[in-house]
């Protein structure tokens, strides 16, 4: 995944604050929670491409003492980097060695796995953004209510 900066998150956090003029802590609070949601959403479209462009076979397994801690899930790694934290842990199966015996493998997600595992995570996100337009929503409108009512008052 390309590194990200934190300026090009900061833009798009100012965009964010200007298009929806928040007004008072919470709304700011909001809108801050907003932006890093739709910036992770942004994120998905890389990660799937680079899931569905990982070199090796779509499930992997490994023999884990062949292998280096950070060889170990490069799928799960990936997703992880992201800030994608649902990622199952390597279980254990059982696989015919070449000699005929049986021997433990850590099976790792394969890329099926880790896509669904992405939709999730994109629903989830998409729920927390809808969530989040609509508290921000019910602030405005309370607050354009009770200003009404105040001028009307006045008047």
């Amino acid at each position: 995944m390309a590194q990200e900066e934190p300026e090009q998150f900061e833009a798009f956090r100012s965009d964010l604050m200007a298009d929806l003029t928040p007004e008072g802590m919470i709304e700011r609070e909001l809108v801050d929670r907003l932006a890093g949601l739709l910036w992770r959403l942004r994120r998905i479209p890389v990660l799937e491409a680079e899931l569905l462009n990982a070199p090796g076979p779509s499930t992997v397994s490994y023999n884990l003492r062949n292998l280096r801690a950070d060889e170990l899930d490069p799928l799960a790694a990936l997703l992880r980097k992201a800030g994608v934290v649902n990622v199952p842990p390597p279980r254990l199966e059982e696989v015919k060695g070449q000699d005929g015996g049986e021997k433990q493998m850590d099976k790792l997600p394969g890329r099926a796995e880790m896509l669904i595992i992405l939709s999730r995570y994109e629903m989830g996100l998409m729920n927390a953004v809808t969530r989040t337009f609509s508290l921000l929503h019910g602030l405005k409108t309370a607050r354009m209510v009770t200003e009404e009512d105040a001028r009307t008052v006045n008047n």
